[in-house]
This record gives structure tokens, C-alpha cells and sequence, in this order.
């Protein structure tokens, strides 16, 4: 199981190819070897991968948005396979696309782009959040999604800040679902003085992290990325990333 770096976390040194780099750079330093690509500036994707080849890091997913998914299909197989990244994903699906009708109708239009990545020997992956388990009707929108898709070509990136958000014992999900689920996203929760759910370094939140790690592994996750909204510590978001990594490398070291 590798720690990854989801770089959305970063997206404020992301902004030109030279942010880019030294953002990778000190990323590296931290620890990190492997990261998933989401809310970089514009870069050439030959560049992009120069950058990972001479600093020795892996891509393990990336995040793109529904249009280039369904129109672009074909390119973006071709740049994750530049960059020897195994996954193909979706951060969140379009607004109009977040109710149970929306998400049937997503399922639906993304069936086809998914077989095409899955049949290049890549994989399509959907980044939850907890919309997806408010209930329309008597079912939850989770499950219109996984009963309208193939668990053959649409996978799950797990994100277990948000499954708990959702009222979803993640440990749970993990398991009923592990069919789709080698991908994860870890950030802490933890709750205000007013009592709202609020997203923090590992280790500094509520989540039991050793016992969701076992899950993880059991159940064969292969990738671990850290994101962090928010909330950084100091206010600086490579801090944060370095925090979480400290305290979940520990963990996986055990």
C-alpha cells in the first residue's frame, strides 16, 4: 500500500510549470513518491512527465473533468498511459447531476467512456462525497450509482473523510464494496465548538485511522492518497500534507 499525495491539496503552487515542479520537488523531500494528479495549471504533458521521471515519482490517479472524460476519452487514455498511471478519474460529477435522477442519467453517459478505459487496460474511478448518500425514495444515491454501473469498468476511489460526513461506517463501505475499491482518499475529521464536521490533518481528528488501515489492506487498496480541502496548518498546505504523512506512514510502517 503507497501514500500519495492528492495534489488538489497543493493547488494554490500549482499555477505554471515551474510551480509545478518545485511543488513536486518538495513534495519528494516530504516523502511522498507518489501523487495524483488534480487541479494543475496548464503544462504540456511531456514536460509533466520529464518532471516525475527525473524526480522519481509515480502518478497513481488523476482527476478530470466529466467533458474531457466523454469527449476526450481517447487523449486521456493516451496521457495516463505517458505517465504510467493506472487511473482515470472523476473528482465530482456536474451540478445538475447530483440528484437521483442526475446520477442515474451520469451513469448512464459515463458507461461508455468507462468500458473505452477499462478495455485500454486503465481504470475509470469515482471520487464520492456525501451527497451521494442522501435518499431519494428508498434508495440512496450511492446506490443508484452502483446499481446502474458495471463493477467491471466504474470503480470507486473511497474517500473516508466523506463516507463518515455521509453517515456511512467507512470500514463497512470498504468491505461491502471492495470489488471496486483498491483507491482511497484519506483527511481527518474532527468537530467545531459548534459542532460542524471539519476536515484536519491525520492523526488530528476523531477517525480511527489503524483500524480503516487494516480494512484497507485486507481488502487489497493499493493506493492511499491524502487530501486536505482546507484548513491547513499555519495556513500552508505542504505543511499539512507533511503532517499526515508523518502520522499515516507510522501507521503502515507498524
Amino acid at each position: 500500500m503507497k501514500i500519495a499525495a492528492q495534489l488538489f491539496t497543493v493547488r494554490d503552487f500549482l499555477k505554471t510549470p515551474d510551480d509545478i515542479y518545485a511543488t513536486l520537488k518538495k513534495l519528494k523531500q516530504i516523502g511522498y513518491n507518489v501523487v495524483q494528479v488534480s487541479a494543475m495549471g496548464a503544462i504540456d504533458p511531456e514536460l509533466f512527465k520529464s518532471f516525475i521521471d527525473e524526480l522519481g515519482i509515480e502518478v497513481c490517479g488523476t482527476h478530470s473533468t466529466f467533458d474531457r472524460i466523454i469527449n476526450d476519452t481517447a487523449a486521456l487514455i493516451d496521457e495516463h498511459k505517458l505517465w504510467n498511471c493506472p487511473n482515470v478519474g472523476i473528482g465530482v460529477p456536474p451540478e445538475d447531476m447530483r440528484d437521483g435522477d442526475g446520477l442515474k442519467r451520469f451513469a448512464e453517459l459515463i458507461e461508455k467512456p468507462a468500458k473505452l478505459i477499462s478495455d485500454s487496460g486503465l481504470k475509470f474511478t469515482y471520487h464520492n462525497h456525501h451527497f451521494e448518500f442522501k435518499k431519494f425514495g428508498d434508495k440512496t444515491g450511492m446506490d443508484i450509482l452502483l446499481e446502474n454501473t458495471d463493477p467491471e469498468t466504474f470503480k470507486i476511489l473511497a474517500d473516508i473523510y466523506w463516507l463518515q460526513a455521509g453517515g456511512i461506517v467507512p470500514t463497512a463501505f470498504l468491505q461491502t464494496h471492495a470489488e471496486r475499491i483498491d483507491f482511497v482518499h484519506y483527511k481527518d475529521m474532527y468537530i467545531t465548538d459548534d459542532g460542524r464536521q471539519e476536515i484536519t490533518e491525520l492523526g488530528n481528528g476523531n477517525i480511527d485511522w489503524v483500524y480503516i488501515t487494516e480494512v484497507c489492506r485486507k481488502i487489497g487498496v493499493k493506493y492511499v492518497a491524502i487530501e486536505q480541502d482546507h484548513n491547513w496548518a499555519d495556513g500552508n498546505s505542504i505543511n499539512s500534507l507533511e503532517t499526515s504523512y508523518n502520522y499515516l506512514e507510522n501507521i503502515i510502517r507498524q
